[in-house]
């Protein structure tokens, strides 16, 4: 049962991985293809905003899933009991 909840742990995850690689590259697409069109829809300004900003997005995103994964806070130490003497 232990094996179980770890492999979807580890699928969700990666699931997690490929949406912010996935964001990364719409952005880049935006930023470099779209924006350098001669004409584009909404001009060249807007996809060079929309596209830095998924691009930053999709980054935040893949340092806080590598953060949480890889760079776990340590527990605090219990304190130590203390007995009061008699």
């Amino acid at each position: 049962m232990k094996d179980a909840k770890s492999k979807g742990k580890s699928t969700y995850f990666l699931l997690k991985i490929v949406a912010s690689i996935l964001l990364n590259a719409l952005g880049y697409f935006l930023f470099i293809e779209v924006s350098t069109r001669y004409n584009p829809k909404f001009g060249n300004t807007f996809y060079i905003i929309l596209g830095c900003t998924l691009i930053a997005l999709g980054s935040i995103y893949f340092l806080m899933l590598m953060k949480a994964r890889f760079f776990r806070e340590k527990k605090s130490k219990r304190t130590k009991a203390v007995f009061l003497k008699k």
